[in-house]
């Protein structure tokens, strides 16, 4: 899992597509999403989409 305080000096990856996962924290603009399976990751809060409420 990455370290949030290391944000800045680790270079940014594009995924190739859409990963879905639990919202475990936000911080600074930024969200950690952990999805199945133990991945953990940080992305800037702008690109995370919630699903609709029913």
């Amino acid at each position: 899992m990455f370290e949030f305080a290391k944000i800045a000096s680790t270079p940014p990856v594009r995924l190739l597509h859409d990963e879905r996962g639990r919202l475990e924290e936000k911080r600074d603009g930024y969200a950690r999403i952990s999805c199945p399976g133990g991945r953990d990751f940080w992305v800037e809060e702008r690109f995370v989409v919630y699903p609709p409420v029913d």
